[in-house]
């Protein structure tokens, strides 16, 4: 018995849980849809509300039972008595005659009859009467009619659409015609609209509905910015601001594809090179559209560019003074322009020179040095091999690069070889500049930045995909919640409700057991607490006593129920006994 009543309660709880939630998508289902006021045609009474019948005259007659006293001479009683006069009294009110039936006199005394007598009744005859079948009254409201339509925002039209609703049946209406040559018309332009719905019996009426849902007017684009202060020759972070006036921006109103993808963000980027078919769209669907290029948005200013230092080793530039005061003194134009050209070497050199090549040069200038001091001894020597020196230089002249602005941007590679020269003075020879060899870069250097290029163009590419995707995730998101918010919220009220219901049965739900002999105890079913303002009470049916072999029982309560109210009584009780006792888990008692 018990389990069948947990049977029902459950499946009324399942019942109900059904009916809500079914109710939740019937109105989520008709949400979009609005409607005019609706009119109605009204009974008026007609020969089809009335029928003929024919009826037996017995069936309305009306009769009256009367007794009267008076006072007779008895034939038995031998005296006068009083006596008592009873009758059935009949009417027609048809044909308008009386009669009586089961009439008789009697001795109120001896209880003697003396007289009974009766007529018959006319003779059984029928007549016809007018009755009304309709079952309605006149004037009152028999069929609805209104005009309904989608309330989403479109761009080219809206179909409305007559629909009747019967109110109470009525033969006089017959079908329903209307004014549109059909049920329904499409239109495509906001207003007033009406049709005129005509009944069986030609009577009119006139339903009007009110249409605001198209837009045909795009959005426009107010302006795209830029953000100035951290773009690059490469990028830069634009923001788009659109309005639209009449249905106003979609919740995924902006698209980078031209309409392809839809995305809610308006911040997004454009890189050198690319240009961006950007479109933005309103509820209704219209869209507008325009190109952006990375060229519409003012360059950063390009920076300044920086003088390195001129880098000139002591030794070198030491050497090179020699070599000029040499050519001076004898007048050798050739030497003369052969130190030029190794200082100017020196100079387009730059900071190009490594730390191992200054050591080197650090050391040629010391063994210069040394040889310095027997120069007096070798003139003769020093002369020819001035000669020799100037020949040299003069042919390595030709291989020497000045320095220009271009030497620093120029992407090049550089050969370093090392020229000598003689002081006409000293007669030593020694390792004074280098000559600069210019070599433009080759095919694989070339192949190898247009790959790294294009491999960090793709990072970049894969990047912004990830964040419009991942912004595209997001918008996709929010426009479903709040579509579907007054849904959503419904379905956590009752998944809320039916988690505490059940907790709640849960909580005060209890076992009876009865005692069965020695430590056996027989399970007699499931019953539940009724809370009170200050003590939990417990009603034992009758049914589950009566299986009980022995008046002992013991109840089992929930843990988590006695923690909470251990302060609280209990109140057992049944149609003969009532027991309070505190409230523990485990509570014997004796009926």
């Amino acid at each position: 018995m018990q389990k069948m009543k947990n049977t029902i309660l459950y499946g009324l709880l399942a019942a109900v849980t059904g009916v809500l939630l079914f109710s939740c998508a019937v109105i989520r289902a008709k949400a979009g849809e609005i409607a005019g006021s609706e009119v109605y045609f009204t009974h008026a009474h007609a020969n089809a509300c009335y029928e003929t019948v024919s009826l037996s005259c017995e069936n309305r007659h009306q009769s009256t039972h009367n007794c009267e006293y008076g006072t007779y001479h008895c034939s038995n009683c031998g005296g006068m008595t009083t006596h008592y006069i009873v009758a059935d009294n009949y009417s027609c009110p048809v044909q308008g005659v009386t009669w009586q039936k089961n009439a008789y006199t009697g001795c109120n005394t001896c209880g003697t009859r003396h007289s009974e007598w009766g007529s018959d009744a006319p003779g059984n005859h029928t007549y016809t009467e007018q009755r009304q079948k309709c079952g309605l009254t006149a004037g009152e409201n028999t069929t609805g009619v209104r005009i309904t339509a989608d309330d989403g925002w479109t761009n080219s039209g809206v179909t409305l659409k007559a629909n009747a609703n019967i109110v109470k049946p009525d033969v006089i209406n017959g079908s329903i015609t209307y004014s549109w040559g059909g049920d329904s018309l499409y239109v495509t332009e906001n207003g007033t609209y009406s049709v005129e719905a005509v009944n069986g019996a030609g009577n009119t009426v006139s339903a009007t509905i009110q249409i605001q849902s198209i837009d045909k007017i795009p959005p426009v684009i107010n302006s795209v910015t830029g953000d100035t202060a951290s773009m690059s020759q490469n990028s830069i972070t634009v923001t788009v601001y659109a309005a639209d006036g009449e249905s106003g921006l979609a919740d995924a109103a902006y698209s980078l594809d031209g309409g392809a993808t839809w995305s809610g963000s308006p911040v997004f980027q454009v890189r050198e090179g690319v240009s961006v078919f950007l479109a933005v769209r309103d509820r209704a669907g219209n869209t507008g559209s325009r190109t952006i290029r990375r060229s519409d948005f003012p360059y950063p200013p390009a920076p300044a560019p920086t003088k390195r230092p001129v880098e000139q080793s002591g030794g070198v530039s030491g050497t090179a003074q020699s070599a000029s005061a040499a050519g001076d003194s004898t007048g050798n134009d050739s030497g003369k322009g052969s130190v030029e050209s190794a200082s100017g070497g020196e100079v387009s050199e730059e900071g190009e020179s490594t730390a191992a090549e200054k050591k080197k040069e650090e050391k040629a200038a010391a063994k210069d040095s040394d040889k310095a001091a027997k120069a007096k001894k070798r003139d003769a020597e020093s002369s020819n091999s001035g000669k020799e020196s100037s020949g040299k230089e003069s042919g390595s002249k030709e291989n020497i690069v000045p320095k220009s602005a271009n030497t620093e941007k120029s992407d090049v590679r550089a050969e370093n070889s090392i020229g000598r020269y003689t002081d006409t003075k000293t007669g030593c020879a020694a390792d004074s500049f280098r000559v600069i060899r210019m070599e433009k870069p080759g095919a694989a250097q070339k192949k190898g930045r247009v790959l790294a290029d294009s491999e960090s163009a793709s990072k970049e590419e894969q990047k912004e995909e990830a964040v419009r995707a991942a912004l595209s995730l997001r918008d996709k998101g929010q426009s479903f919640l709040r579509e579907n918010r007054g849904f959503l919220i419904i379905m956590i009220v009752l998944l809320v409700f039916g988690f505490w219901a059940v907790r709640f049965f849960w909580l005060h739900s209890v076992l009876l057991y009865s005692y069965n002999g020695g430590d056996e105890y027989r399970k007699l079913g499931q019953l539940y607490l009724k809370k009170g303002k200050e003590e939990f009470e417990l009603f034992l049916p009758d049914y589950l006593l009566e299986e009980a072999p022995t008046p002992r029982y013991r109840l089992l309560i929930k843990e988590r129920l006695v923690k909470r109210c251990k302060k609280k009584n209990l109140i057992v009780r049944s149609e003969e006994h009532k027991l309070r006792h505190p409230m523990e888990e485990c509570v014997d008692f004796v009926l």
